[in-house]
């Protein structure tokens, strides 16, 4: 049966989101601002331009007052009305010659709209003062600014009150400089009308705000919702620890992917585990490490993220099938693990829950045992702690786990190389290092001695592999390989790895029901599995 389900990229701007959420969101608010800025340039170019030629129209209205209703010089009201026109202009060229990215909006709407305003001002002054009809012309500056930058009102605000205010302001200031306009003022009848436009103008300084600000509004939501991705789900895969993992199909791309979302919603620490598992993996672009491709929150707030969709199975699937694997193809498939995680360390991460859960064996196409390292939920900085993991709060799986890990102690790369040792003898045996999964088993092991060398279980595992598990298994960091580098050459100098060809045996059940296009074909992906806890 199928589902529908809408995890987005992008809340909508009204919703208070978490620090979590917004981290996860970050990437896609920053392609929404780009694009905003793309579409400011281009609207603010279009209303200038059409600002440069109805401010140049408007001057025709002078000629025939100047002439024939109220004759006086004509430059008194076409000289400071070209000013305002030159300014239009040249906020025009300004935003024409410019990209997007490099264009000062506060420039623009300096010489774009408050020149223009205060040009309006002094044509009214030479023109019937503090009653001139031409006040109302900031009304049509003000409709203009209005349309010309959507932004949030704490932005628009400030630039529509300057503009409202520009027009009294200079006419009080010509008022002060021109005796005959400062009697206009002692008249009380003059001096209302004065205050009426005035008035008028602020009430269209903030309507001018709030179509600005829902202009702003309503356009982010828009392109919040270009970033979206609509996943339809197929079928569950699995539920772990920290969320359930879905296989999901992207209608825009066409194609399945893995969807894992978080479990809990409003949890904190699990909520900054889930992050920094996202943004650990996405980081690491070794072929070996499963691939991010989305992320984000929910409509109602969950987090969640969408990775490649791998078809094959764990190791411990692999093995649950087939058995012990051949000594060449373990060495094999650690070898590619360790490869992967050698890069996650050169980065200064720690696994820490390296178990065959986690290590995926995938098909593609006609190729087979490509190893995918999974689930860096639990991965820890060795430059710093990231503060998630509470003291004495044990995580990791206990049958893999370094006796230093268990212990509570501080970890490093060694701990994962510990991790993989174990995991060789699980793929050459079957069995784990240490059959109890309890630490208190792990650190008896050790004290007693009773990790066994893999021929002890399978006589057939070769000397070179035993030598191998046994330095990975030492109870002493210092003993093992430093690095997972090293162990993949200590592998390979063993040629046991280039000893296996991958290829898609008939006779491997897992790979033939992996590969199968049905959809009821067992298929698993990345996290589907139970994330352990000590």
């Amino acid at each position: 049966m199928t589902s529908a389900a809408r995890p987005t990229t992008s809340a909508p701007p009204s919703l208070d989101r978490g620090a979590s959420q917004a981290a996860l969101e970050g990437d896609a608010l920053d392609d929404v601002r780009a694009e905003e800025q793309v579409l400011d340039h281009a609207r603010l170019r279009f209303v200038l331009g059409v600002g440069a030629v109805l401010f140049a129209a408007i001057a025709i209205v002078y000629v025939p007052i100047a002439l024939f209703l109220e004759p006086r010089p004509l430059w008194h009201s076409l000289g400071p009305h070209t000013l305002g026109w030159l300014g239009i202009l040249g906020a025009w060229a300004y935003v024409r010659a410019r990209p997007p990215a490099a264009t000062s909006v506060p420039i623009a709407l300096l010489a774009g709209f408050v020149l223009p305003a205060a040009s309006v001002a002094v044509v009214s002054a030479s023109f019937r003062g503090i009653v001139s009809p031409f006040g109302h012309g900031t009304i049509v500056v003000l409709a203009a600014y209005a349309v010309a930058v959507p932004m949030p009102w704490r932005r628009a605000l400030p630039w529509a009150l300057g503009l409202a205010l520009t027009w009294p302001l200079g006419v009080l200031a010509m008022c002060a400089l021109l005796p005959p306009l400062r009697v206009q003022l002692e008249d009380p009848r003059l001096f209302a009308d004065f205050q009426e436009t005035a008035i008028a103008q602020l009430v269209g300084a903030l309507l001018a705000c709030a179509s600005q600000h829902a202009q702003w509004t309503n356009r982010r939501e828009v392109l919040a919702e270009r970033v979206r991705h609509d996943y339809r789900i197929v079928a569950r895969l699995g539920r772990g620890g920290m969320g359930e993992v879905f296989r999901a199909h992207h209608p825009g791309l066409g194609r399945d992917v893995a969807l894992k979302i978080l479990a809990h919603h409003g949890d904190a620490s699990l909520e900054a585990r889930f992050v920094r598992e996202v943004r650990a993996t996405a980081e690491l672009t070794h072929p070996g490490i499963v691939r991010v491709h989305d992320c984000g929150a929910t409509e109602e707030g969950r987090l969640f993220y969408t990775m490649e969709l791998l078809e094959g199975r764990t190791l411990a699937q692999l093995v649950a099938s087939r058995g012990p694997l051949a000594p060449t193809r373990a060495a094999y498939l650690v070898r590619e693990a360790s490869r992967a995680l050698a890069t996650a360390h050169a980065r200064g991460l720690v696994h820490r829950d390296i178990k065959p859960e986690n290590l995926f064996v995938s098909d593609v196409g006609e190729e087979t045992d490509i190893v995918k390292v999974l689930d860096f939920g639990i991965a820890k900085s060795l430059e710093a702690d990231a503060g998630l993991t509470a003291e004495g709060l044990l995580v990791g799986s206990p049958r893999y786990m370094a006796i230093e890990q268990a212990l509570g102690e501080k970890v490093d790369a060694r701990a994962d190389v510990y991790a993989l040792g174990g995991v060789l003898h699980f793929a050459l045996t079957g069995a784990a290092p240490v059959a109890d999964a309890s630490v208190f088993a792990v650190v008896a092991a050790h004290a007693a001695d009773l990790i066994l060398p893999p021929s002890a279980l399978v006589p057939s595992v070769p000397a070179s592999l035993d030598a191998i598990v046994l330095r990975c298994l030492h109870r002493d960091p210092s003993e093992r390989f430093a690095s997972a580098s090293e162990l993949a050459r200590a592998l390979d100098e063993t040629g046991l790895p280039g000893l296996h060809r991958p290829r898609l045996d008939p006779n491997d059940s897992s790979q033939l029901g992996a590969t199968r296009v049905d959809p009821s074909a067992e298929t698993r992906v990345a996290p589907a599995h139970e994330e352990s806890r000590g």
